[in-house]
């Protein structure tokens, strides 16, 4: 799973809720600046909730106005 953002505006690393994955090692090295992801394997029969957020707003300029609005990407794998 590859979620794309930018150097202001990151995905925090990716949090899997469930039994159905396990977690895995891509080896394919370092990720550009705003990118996030994760890699998994099957591991049994059932389901994983996979989620991640990221800052709406930029990160706001010396003595600027905050913006605490995030987005969220979450999806559900199911395994059989």
């Amino acid at each position: 799973m590859v979620l794309h953002g930018s150097a202001e505006q990151r995905w925090s690393p990716v949090e899997e809720n469930g039994q159905a994955l396990r977690v895995r090692v891509s080896g394919k090295g370092s990720l550009p600046v705003g990118v996030t992801a994760a890699y998994f394997s099957t591991a049994e029969p059932g389901s994983a909730a996979l989620t991640s957020s990221r800052p709406v707003c930029p990160s706001p300029a010396a003595n600027g106005v905050s913006c605490m609005a995030r987005v969220s990407f979450e999806v559900t794998v199911t395994v059989r």
